[in-house]
């Protein structure tokens, strides 16, 4: 799958059991894997390993559920 967001491009997106993998055309890979006492959300797995792709620290992977698209949008262009 390959989405186009700004300068940064996923090549691609695997979820594999409860275990999301983004790997970004730079070379970066983020992994996101199901806690146990959590519930599997794609959206929020995906989200999850994007952001470690890009860099985030895992205290800022929890807010980045809580963002909407057009926020996670504003906040990647300012990372940039």
């Amino acid at each position: 799958m390959k989405v186009k967001n700004s300068k940064i491009q996923i090549i691609t997106h695997i979820i594999n059991g409860t275990t999301t993998v983004v790997k970004l055309e730079d070379r970066r890979t983020g992994v996101a894997t199901l806690h146990p006492d959590d519930k599997f959300d794609e959206y929020i797995g995906f989200q999850v390993a994007y952001g470690r792709a890009l860099g985030f620290e895992a205290d800022e992977n929890k807010r980045l559920s809580e963002y909407t698209i057009k926020e996670l949008k504003e906040e990647l262009k300012n990372r940039l």
